[in-house]
Parts: structure tokens; C-alpha cells; sequence
């Protein structure tokens, strides 16, 4: 059951688990994208590594009870799913995940603020299959390397790409 932010903070797990953060985020994005094109709302989710009860071998990933926010809503505030994410699963949550309900396929400047503000990776899956992330040293290699020069070099930067297209991850055609 997919949750509004506001009125529940359900960080259960979902049923499965995967190989890597990558491979839980892929199986969210398949499960969620048409509900998310559908109701033109993101969708959103923490991803949460897992280790076997004798804390050896391979870790399993997964990915928690997404919420969504009002339908034509693209941008969903994390409100007190957020906290209950961190205090259920601490050092174990690996990172956010979103879908973009429309055919934005890259990360906005509302994404690059919520890494900014600490809460990294954050994995895009869009409505082409592609699994992006995005972390602070991927957008200053971004930036780093675009010719804009000056002291505003990353608004610049944002407003000339109308965000950052992080790096794919998963899903995608090289």
C-alpha cells in the first residue's frame, strides 16, 4: 500500500530482495512507474540493505513502502517519512529513490537540494526504464567540466541543463 508522507510513516519493507541498491531501485521503479505516470505524482522510497541473521555472506537489498503525494504532484515532500526512515534503519538505509511521473529524465534542482542537505545516493528511475544517481561528487564532476565559468558556476549550470543528469546506473543504452 503506497502512503501520503503527511498521514503515515510506514517504512515497512517490500516484499523481495536484490542484489544491489541499483537492482532494488530498478524492481521499485518497475513495480511504480505506470502508477506514478498514471496519477502524474512521484513516487518516492528509501532503500535499505539487508544482512542475513548471521551477519555473513552477501548483503540483499530492498526497497521500503513508497508514498506519493496528491495526483499532478512532482514534487512530494519527504515529510515524516523521512525521520522514520532514519531511526528505523540508521546505517542500513542506503539510499532515496524517486520516479519521475513525467518525461523528465533527469534529476532537478529540488533533487540536487535534498543531496545537498545529506541524503545521498539519490536514484532516479524514469518513465524510459533508466536508473540514474546522483551524489555531490557526481554534480561537481558535472559542473567541473561544463565550460561555465564564474563564482555561480552551479546555478548556472542548473538553470543552462534544467538540472543534472547524474549518472545511469541501470537500464541504460550505451
Amino acid at each position: 500500500m503506497v502512503s501520503n508522507p503527511s498521514q503515515s510513516t510506514d517504512v515497512s519493507l517490500a516484499p523481495g530482495e536484490y542484489g544491489s541498491p541499483e537492482a532494488a531501485v530498478d524492481a521499485f521503479g518497475g513495480a511504480y512507474a505506470g502508477a506514478a505516470r498514471s496519477s502524474r505524482s512521484e513516487y518516492q522510497t528509501g532503500v535499505v540493505q539487508m544482512w542475513g541473521g548471521d551477519g555473513f555472506g552477501p548483503p540483499a537489498n530492498a526497497y521500503t513502502t513508497p508514498f506519493t503525494g496528491d495526483p499532478g504532484s512532482t514534487i512530494v515532500p519527504w515529510g515524516r517519512y523521512l525521520p522514520a526512515l532514519q531511526s528505523t534503519y540508521g546505517s542500513d538505509l542506503v539510499g532515496y529513490a524517486h520516479i519521475h511521473a513525467d518525461n523528465n529524465m533527469i534529476f532537478s534542482p529540488s533533487d540536487y537540494s535534498f543531496v545537498h542537505q545529506g541524503h545521498s545516493p539519490l536514484y532516479l528511475y524514469n518513465q524510459s526504464a533508466q536508473t540514474r544517481m546522483l551524489t555531490e561528487a557526481i554534480v561537481r564532476s558535472a559542473v567541473m567540466s561544463s565550460s561555465l565559468q564564474g563564482a555561480n558556476q552551479l546555478m548556472s549550470y542548473m538553470r543552462a541543463n534544467n538540472g543534472v543528469p547524474g549518472v545511469c546506473v541501470y537500464g541504460c543504452v550505451h
